[in-house]
């Protein structure tokens, strides 16, 4: 008896200057968050984990998204297609979303210091789906004070590519979840977290 194959995702970039053949092939169960019993202030976490995760992986190679009406297409794949079915029942997806290659001046360093950025939100976010309904305050608070000492450690280290791109970045962040994330996990918009950890950095254009 032959087991079932993983689900794929297949993205399918599409915009100016992108090959029109380019597929990104993802692992389903890398990138869908599998834990649906949460604390109900946290409700979203499944879906934004699953959305940033994917946006994480197109700016692996590069890409962004077009704007906020694409990270709205992955989520309606994600919850119609993912996580109100079981894993095993899954099968594979095609997705093709406008994106933009972000190989402008400052847009490669940008990219980065808001990759920088996902990597302790998704591990916040992380923990919170992996406590599922026992995610209540001393949990919460622990979660809170670790992703902030990580998110200041992110941005400060790269706190000259904010102040020089920080329109760029801000723009980049306007096309994940991330704000999204953060507003969840410690309840304060991420650029206001940015601003306050770069206060007394010179003029901020972000």
């Amino acid at each position: 008896m032959s087991s079932k194959v993983p689900a794929n995702i297949r993205l399918m970039p599409r915009g100016s200057g992108i090959d029109a053949a380019l597929t990104i092939p993802i692992p389903a169960l890398e990138v869908v968050a599998t834990t649906l019993v949460i604390a109900k202030d946290v409700k979203e976490l499944p879906t934004l984990s699953s959305v940033e995760h994917i946006i994480g992986r197109l700016a692996n190679v590069g890409l962004v998204l077009a704007d906020s009406d694409e990270s709205d297409r992955i989520a309606r794949m994600i919850n119609k297609k993912f996580l109100p079915i079981q894993q095993e029942k899954w099968k594979d997806q095609d997705l093709s979303l406008r994106v933009e290659r972000a190989d402008g001046q400052g847009g490669p360093e940008a990219l980065r210091a808001v990759g920088a950025l996902r990597v302790p939100v998704l591990a916040a976010t992380n923990t919170a789906l992996a406590a599922g309904g026992a995610y209540g305050p001393v949990e919460r608070r622990a979660n809170e004070i670790r992703l902030v000492d990580e998110m200041s450690y992110a941005v400060t280290r790269r706190k000259p590519v904010w102040v020089q791109y920080g329109t760029i970045a801000a723009a980049f962040v306007g096309k994940t979840v991330l704000d999204h994330l953060v507003q969840q996990l410690i309840g304060i918009p991420i650029s206001d977290f940015i601003r306050s950890t770069l206060k007394g950095a010179g003029r901020l254009v972000f």
